[in-house]
């Protein structure tokens, strides 16, 4: 019942796919930096509001809504590098 942090690890997976091996390969650093950041800043703030009321549970859920949340960023910018690297589509 307490096995929230598990879906955690398919996310952090997939996030680090596209941001190490697609955004830090060819020298995006500025978008790596800000998909990392900006989350990081959403997690302290929503940590500090959730962990009164919901303890444990409350980290575990927005640990895990939070890595969701990045996955589209780094992929949305996954794709359209690629798209413009192999593709002679300009996004």
């Amino acid at each position: 019942m307490y096995y929230i942090i598990v879906f955690n690890i398919m996310f952090i997976g997939w996030t680090n796919i596209l941001g190490y091996q697609v955004l830090v390969v060819r020298n995006k650093n500025k978008e790596f930096m800000l998909s990392t950041t900006i989350p990081a800043i959403v997690s302290v703030a929503v940590n500090i509001a959730v962990i009164p009321f919901f303890g444990y549970i409350g980290a575990s859920i927005t640990s895990v809504v939070v890595e969701f949340l990045v996955l589209p960023f780094n992929g949305i910018i996954a794709v359209i590098l690629l798209i413009r690297t192999y593709c002679s589509i300009k996004i």
